[in-house]
């Protein structure tokens, strides 16, 4: 589950809602409580994480040299 995802891929996903991990390196933008994916989808952040989650990803606290490897680990993993 999600959970399990978010556990072996630490590095990649942020926890932004009981329902949903963001990987924020594809977050296009953000408004109150949404970030929108570069995708065109939508993901919704609980009131409780916003504003950290807004700050973390204004801040470029995720540096993708830090990820990369496990990044290209999850992208096979899914198939692609």
């Amino acid at each position: 589950g999600i959970t399990a995802i978010h556990n072996k891929y630490p590095e990649l996903f942020v926890r932004v809602h009981k329902s949903y991990l963001l990987n924020p390196w594809l977050v296009k933008s953000m408004k109150r409580f949404e970030a929108a994916m570069v995708d065109g989808s939508r993901v919704p952040i609980s009131t409780r994480k916003y504003m950290e989650i807004k700050k973390n990803i204004s801040d470029g606290l995720f540096c993708w040299s830090n990820i990369a490897d496990k990044y290209i680990d999850v992208y096979k993993n899914f198939g692609h």
